[in-house]
This record gives structure tokens, C-alpha cells and sequence, in this order.
């Protein structure tokens, strides 16, 4: 099991800046980094350009521990994230004879010149299996190149969540208020300047029927989210509706 400190997304589609295609990745990705103890610190979203690509594979894979990538693998002209990761690793394309026999065992027969494409790979790279996945995740270094389709994308998570780990947990909890954040502005103000540590939220919910603001409380100390919660409750005794505590999976 690896140890991840930051990570980061490279979303890679003309499709998604254009608005022809709505992205579905983020959100997914976030929860099962988030369940693992990473944090999740940027996500870019580029169009098909090559170079451009290069240039933020280069960026972003130095600047962070991991990099997930969701987009531009497949066989078609505009499908170019294998090739960039490669440029910009400074790696061979070459064809991984295991993927070649899971492609030719999925067709049920030899490939095309364009299905064969699906079997191509930055020179180095590794197949990460999972248990329940049958087609391996790709990575190379610290780049996890993954499919844009949602539903491949979310089932390739799968090898993220069965080889990766943060530092520690990240404990949250929330409190469910019947007032409006502006009435609670001041507690809130409070509460943020006592506890530097804690990662705070504040979200109106603007058409519930039950309650009007829902505070977050977010970090990997679980006795500092205590010790806040305390003084949340003492500040917003009034005000709590609910309140609630999760813990990230070990």
C-alpha cells in the first residue's frame, strides 16, 4: 500500500470545455480520495491539445504525489493521453502483451490496427489490479491514466482505492442549523479564528424545508474536531437541528 500526501486531476477533453459533454469524474474521484486520507488540492481542466498536455502532465506530476488523469485514452485522433504521458515522461509508446490479450479475449478475436491502440502504453507502465476489476488501471510513475467515460472511470477507481493510502484518516462531522449562515455569521467568525486546524464550511440550503445552513468540520485530528464541535455546540446550542460524524475507512 502506498502513502500519498497530495494529489491532483487533470480533466483532458474539448468535449467538457464546450459544454457538448458534462464532466462526471470529479466528484467520484474526490470521494474515493477523500475515503483513503488524500487530499485532493487541484484539478485542471484542458482541452485536446498536445503540447498543452505535455506541459501539465510535467507540472502537475512534479508538483504533487499523485495525478489522476480522466480522458483521451481510446483509438480515435483526438485520444492522445497515453502518447503525452509519454512525451512528457520522456518514455517509448510500446503495446503491453497483457492488455493485448485481454483486448483480444474481449473481441473474440486478433485486433484491428485501431483496437490495438487499447493496448498501448508509456514504456514502464504498470497494470494495477483490484479485486472485482477486470481491466487493470494504468499507471506510470506517479500518473494514473484513466479513462473519461464516467462508468470506466468510476470502476477504475477501484485500483485507486485498493492501492493507495493518505497519512492518516480525515475525520469530519456537521451540524445541521434552522437559521441562516448571515444570522450566524459572528459564532462562525468565532469559531474559524479559534480553530486554525479545523477545516470549516459553511453551505446555505437555500430550499430545504429542514434547516438553513449545514456547517462542515474536516481534518485528520480527531481530538481537535472534538474540541471544535464542543465549542460549536456551545456557540449554536440554539440553533442545532442535527449533527453527524464520519470517518474515513483505514
Amino acid at each position: 500500500m502506498s502513502i500519498v500526501h497530495s494529489a491532483a486531476a487533470l480533466i483532458i477533453g474539448t468535449e467538457i470545455l464546450s459544454g457538448k459533454v458534462t464532466e462526471e469524474n470529479i466528484r467520484p474521484l474526490s470521494r474515493v480520495l477523500r475515503g483513503r486520507g488524500i487530499p485532493l488540492e487541484r484539478v485542471l481542466m484542458i482541452p485536446d491539445e498536445k503540447e498543452l498536455l505535455i506541459k501539465e502532465i510535467q507540472q502537475l506530476s512534479s508538483q504533487f504525489e499523485l495525478v489522476v488523469t480522466s480522458g483521451g485514452i481510446g483509438p480515435t485522433h483526438d485520444d492522445l493521453t497515453v502518447h503525452c504521458a509519454a512525451a512528457a515522461l520522456g518514455r517509448k509508446v510500446v503495446r503491453d502483451p497483457q492488455l493485448t490479450e485481454l483486448a483480444e479475449e474481449h473481441f473474440g478475436r486478433s485486433l484491428s490496427e485501431g483496437e490495438a491502440r487499447l493496448t498501448e502504453v508509456p514504456e514502464g507502465a504498470e497494470l494495477m489490479s483490484a479485486p472485482h476489476l477486470k481491466w487493470p488501471a494504468l499507471r506510470i510513475e506517479n500518473l494514473w491514466l484513466l479513462p473519461g467515460v464516467p462508468q470506466y472511470f468510476q470502476e477504475k477507481l477501484k485500483a485507486i482505492e485498493h492501492h493507495l493510502q493518505g497519512p492518516s484518516a480525515i475525520h469530519s462531522a456537521e451540524i445541521l442549523c434552522r437559521s441562516d449562515e448571515l444570522s450566524l455569521l459572528g459564532p462562525i467568525t468565532e469559531l474559524v479564528a479559534a480553530f486554525p486546524g479545523v477545516e470549516i464550511g459553511c453551505y446555505p440550503l437555500f430550499f430545504s424545508e429542514y434547516g438553513k445552513t449545514r456547517l462542515t468540520f474536516d481534518g485528520q485530528d480527531q481530538e481537535l474536531i472534538e474540541l471544535c464541535l464542543q465549542k460549536a455546540r456551545e456557540l449554536f446550542a440554539e440553533e442545532i437541528l442535527e449533527e453527524t460524524s464520519t470517518e474515513a475507512p483505514s
